[in-house]
């Protein structure tokens, strides 16, 4: 029998369920209820085994062609996905986090493959490799001591043409900014990685309300404001250039222990506003910062820089340490809820088995955030005691349950909803079977 926490988990965890199917059309809604579970439990990107890992009821051709050529947008989902969401992300700030990674594909006639840079390639293998390119864009919820990425929007790079990332990046994040405008009144921050911080992404971001934090390069030109001087012609925009050296003699050094990364770490920090050239002479919030690692050596000087001048130094060491937890979720979806071997045909129907594999993830996700500590005490994993919950511990607690169940026949075809059978909550009836 399940525990009493796992019941009001799964109670829980089927209600965030129903509000997801209200974005897709009724007679369809069973058919998606039966991928979800399939493909949170299959841990594999294929339709195939996403079917075999629970008792599906229609052909097999079925759920292909609603995949292929169902009435739905994946539009509709997101911004399901979205108001789920800002409804356990508290406080008066959004924090979202822009990214892209690839997707190795041998094939080229898989769509939107092409030859890409890789930032980050093994050792055994080169710089520019066949595969697909997701620029993406996450919800970063954060405690004290953890943070976790949820997937908003996976958008697929097309093959060839003038589209950059620098652009998809800029229709991503304003597509999602007009829709938070609507329906809420909260503050908007986007982490970026140093890549994304270009005067053409940044600044038409700043025009839709977005704050902006990010590394930057150390020989940006930074400025500091200048000096007022009574003179004929036009005032200077600028004051005296900032190099390292003359930042560490006008300033003084902090050294403050942060929880960053996984544990607290020593920072060494020299903070101050000063105007960045590359983006128009705006005044910023500028952090140069180094930290201790496990060897007791200081890591490289790293340069960051914030948009709101409100933030502290810590606040922004805090944040941006926080984008890191986009990196683990890229490695989840793609390897444990099986993206890197998502397959299909055509680039629309790519699109949308893409975005349900990063529900499934999402919705995990969100779960372990909000029912780590208690999961993890009903559910314990011995040699993982003293780690946190993640999303695939949730997946492993709903396939212990689900696996190979009979999906549709929880879908309550009076209220339209997906309604936990009895089974899992009456002891006699459980024994039975």
């Amino acid at each position: 029998m399940l525990s009493l926490l796992q019941q009001f988990f799964l109670a829980d965890f089927s209600r965030w369920i129903n509000y997801l199917l209200l974005a897709f059309p009724l007679q369809l809604r069973p058919t998606f209820l039966e991928l979800f579970f399939g493909a949170m439990i299959a841990s594999s990107g294929h339709i195939t085994e996403a079917l075999l890992a629970i008792t599906f009821s229609n052909q097999w051709s079925s759920y292909y062609k609603v995949i292929e050529c169902g009435s739905f947008h994946c539009r509709n989902i997101v911004k399901q996905w979205i108001s789920l969401c800002l409804m356990f992300l508290g406080g008066d700030t959004i924090v979202m986090a822009l990214d892209d990674t690839l997707v190795l594909r041998s094939s080229r006639k898989a769509p939107g493959v092409d030859i890409h840079f890789d930032h980050a390639p093994k050792i055994n293998q080169n710089n520019f490799v066949s595969s697909q390119l997701f620029v993406s864009l996450f919800f970063v919820a954060s405690t004290k001591i953890k943070s976790v990425a949820l997937p908003i929007w996976f958008q697929l790079m097309p093959k060839g043409g003038n589209r950059s990332k620098l652009r998809a990046a800029k229709i991503l994040a304003g597509a999602v900014a007009r829709f938070l405008m609507k329906i809420c009144n909260k503050n908007l921050l986007l982490l970026v990685d140093a890549w994304y911080m270009k005067a053409s992404l940044i600044l038409p971001l700043l025009e839709r309300g977005f704050n902006i934090i990010g590394q930057i390069r150390k020989d940006s030109a930074l400025f500091l404001p200048p000096v007022p001087i009574t003179r004929v012609g036009r005032p200077r925009k600028y004051g005296e250039k900032l190099s390292f050296e003359r930042i560490s003699q006008l300033f003084e050094k902090q050294i403050t222990s942060i929880f960053a990364y996984g544990k607290e770490q020593i920072f060494e920090i020299y903070t101050f506003e000063a105007k960045v050239h590359f983006i128009k002479g705006r005044i910023c919030r500028i952090v140069w910062c180094r930290f201790c690692s496990g060897s007791s050596a200081f890591t490289p000087w790293r340069l960051l820089l914030s948009t709101d001048l409100s933030l502290t130094a810590v606040d922004i060491i805090s944040y941006y340490a926080s984008r890191w937890s986009v990196e683990t979720a890229f490695n989840v979806i793609k390897n444990v809820f099986g993206l890197k071997q998502a397959w299909q045909q055509s680039k629309r129907a790519l699109a949308r088995w893409s975005c349900i594999l990063c529900l499934t993830y999402g919705l995990c996700a969100l779960a372990s955030f909000l029912w780590g500590d208690g999961l993890k005490s009903s559910s314990p994993i011995p040699w993982r005691k003293n780690h946190p919950m993640t999303a695939p511990w949730v997946v492993k607690i709903i396939a212990r349950i689900f696996r190979y169940f009979p999906i549709r026949s929880c879908w309550d075809r009076k209220s339209q909803k997906f309604v936990l059978p009895k089974s899992l909550f009456d002891p006699p009836l459980q024994k039975k079977g």
